[in-house]
């Protein structure tokens, strides 16, 4: 059968095309032969249980990345440059950053947590609540001052977290304390008491936006005894919220309040150990039964960004030029 020059070239131009199809196609992340290298099953499952996964690079487990590092606190402490940006604002959501550095960061960290002792009467392994609109990833700030990533934050009604949140979250780390950290995105006052209650916290830190969700949650039986508020600008406490929480019998105070109390009578750190709870994190899952409480350890923390940084490549790590 002869073949001729249009059905040569039809042929060769239907290979051509196939061949680039494949070639062009999006190829998967890891190679299908390769699959079942990407992750280690261990043997022994629990009945109704899946098996644990591990990395398939770290079956052996993975240590962490500095041997000095090994606790929430020793991430921040050993990387603070004093001199270089840390936390940066916008009060009103626009202009130009005010920038803080790690020196003044620092500088608040030691000066909240020495007022929290004082005013309050925490002790270490005490539990602080934290209440504001939204909230960094657990382990997030230490991660990012290890890293030396300059943090960028926008504090005004609009903002994804208040710069507070990072100095109640440091100062905890500081003095050994728990963090609560209390689901605040459309929070129902229900989960909210059932948090309070399932805690027993006695000291919470709080916006101008939660704070009358706490007034309501407070006429249920629970710890709660000092409200520590903290404003979009300079804290302004008005009279009807002391009326408010005098009725409650609850202390209420402001965030500069407390941090020049402990810049007056400042405090040692307390530093925590790695098998120390550093945060109970709540989450409202998938079921409907209200949130669920996550007690994670310094060591569960680091043990995580260890992790990160193992998986990510050195030319795509972050440094001091990268903002959050």
């Amino acid at each position: 059968m002869e073949i001729d020059t249009l059905s040569v070239i039809l042929i060769f131009l239907i290979v051509f095309f196939v061949f680039l199809t494949i070639r062009d196609a999006p190829n998967p992340d890891v190679h299908p032969l390769l699959l079942t290298l990407q992750s280690d099953a261990a043997k022994v499952r629990y009945p109704g249980e899946s098996a644990v996964y591990r990395r398939g690079g770290s079956q052996n487990g993975m240590g962490i990345f500095e041997r000095d590092a090994k606790t929430l606190a020793d991430l921040f402490s050993n990387k603070t440059n004093k001199d270089m940006q840390c936390l940066g604002s916008r009060r009103d959501g626009s202009g130009k950053y005010v920038w803080q550095t790690y020196e003044q960061v620092a500088e608040r960290v030691a000066n909240f947590g020495s007022g929290l002792i004082k005013h309050t009467g925490l002790e270490s392994k005490d539990l602080l609540g934290i209440f504001m609109n939204s909230r960094p990833g657990i382990g997030l700030v230490p991660f990012i001052c290890y890293e030396g990533i300059i943090d960028m934050q926008l504090t005004n009604k609009h903002a994804m977290f208040h710069v507070e949140w990072v100095i109640a979250d440091l100062a905890s780390s500081h003095y050994n304390l728990i963090t609560v950290a209390m689901l605040s995105s459309s929070p129902r006052l229900t989960d909210v008491i059932n948090q309070l209650q399932l805690t027993d916290v006695r000291v919470i830190v709080v916006s101008q936006e939660t704070l009358p969700v706490i007034f309501s949650a407070s006429s249920s039986p629970n710890s709660l005894r000092h409200v520590i508020l903290v404003g979009d600008n300079k804290t302004v406490i008005t009279d009807e919220q002391r009326e408010q929480a005098n009725a409650l019998k609850l202390n209420l105070c402001s965030f500069e309040e407390i941090e020049e109390i402990g810049k007056k009578e400042r405090v040692e750190y307390k530093f925590a150990a790695p098998k120390d709870t550093a945060t109970i994190v709540f989450s409202r899952g998938t079921t409907s039964e209200g949130p669920k409480g996550i007690e994670l350890t310094h060591e569960n923390i680091l043990a995580d960004i260890a992790g990160i940084l193992t998986t990510v490549h050195d030319k795509q790590r972050t440094n001091h030029e990268d903002r959050y």
